[in-house]
């Protein structure tokens, strides 16, 4: 259900701030929207973070992991990559350990 303006209402107390990027606004909703409901999830969940990623810390890999709905969760570390871990150093391994998974 949308608002006068054509918002989805869960979204109409959001409000951009006008400095910010409309994309930043948008991704900052999507990050919020998947933390709510991230319980949902029960498919198996292949998590693969680097250690050394330069974008994304190691909390991120761990919320994911303690805060799915999913029985079935597999965690891989990666030691020798950073983070675009499917071209990285380790793309072999992540490109085998996901073949694995499924």
């Amino acid at each position: 259900m949308a608002n006068p303006r054509g918002e989805p209402q869960s979204f109409r107390h959001c409000r951009r701030r006008q400095s910010e990027p409309p994309a930043i606004h948008e991704a900052e909703l999507l990050i919020k929207s998947v933390k709510r409901n991230l319980y949902k999830v029960t498919a198996p969940v292949l998590v693969i973070h680097a250690i050394e990623d330069d974008i994304s810390t190691l909390r991120s890999a761990d919320f994911v992991v303690n805060h799915i709905g999913s029985d079935h969760v597999r965690k891989i570390m990666l030691h020798d990559s950073y983070h675009l871990i499917t071209m990285d150093n380790e793309r072999e391994l992540v490109a085998d350990e996901t073949i694995k998974f499924f």
